[in-house]
């Protein structure tokens, strides 16, 4: 890392960062300012959007879930621009959908959900709809439906992402 940063090679320290991170996915906190300075510097959306994310997830960490809604929803909202990169929008949309099924805020989950998988399929991000198959399953199961009329969504949304990783 120390040669990373004498080296001002901040794109590669920005990943060094994230994968020596415990979880080898979330930035330490020790780390977490450093990132957040050079992923705002960058002049890759790319890596602002990475930036935008870790620090959504680092709130979540803290059970700050008004925090990461916050940056999730400011980050959603740069996903707008034409250079926005679809892979990094679309795990932003997957995070703000499981945010707000962990809050009990089922319309929200569902519609942030919806738009990253619509997202996922244009961009052929296979991996990312198999992911977002998950959170979708457990949307009928959060919501308060004591009828069960939605289990049969749920079912296939299981069913489709058991298929995928056969």
């Amino acid at each position: 890392l120390a040669e990373l940063r004498a080296a001002h090679a901040d794109d590669l320290l920005i990943g060094a960062l994230v994968l020596l991170s415990d979880d080898h996915q979330v930035v330490n906190r020790d780390d977490a300012a450093e990132l957040g300075r050079l992923t705002a510097a960058s002049p890759d959306p790319w890596m602002q959007l990475l930036g935008l994310d870790q620090q959504a997830q680092a709130a979540l960490a803290a059970n700050d879930l008004a925090g990461a809604e916050a940056t999730l929803v400011r980050a959603r909202q740069r996903c707008t621009e034409a250079n926005a990169p679809a892979v990094r929008c679309v795990l932003i949309g997957q995070h703000l959908g499981e945010l707000y099924l962990k809050s009990q805020r089922i319309p929200e989950a569902r519609a942030a959900l919806a738009a990253a998988w619509k997202l996922a399929r244009t961009a052929g991000e296979w991996a990312a709809q198999t992911s977002i198959l998950t959170s979708l399953a457990a949307l009928p199961a959060s919501a308060d439906d004591p009828t069960g009329a939605a289990l049969p969504l749920s079912r296939a949304y299981a069913d489709e992402k058991s298929l995928r990783t056969r």
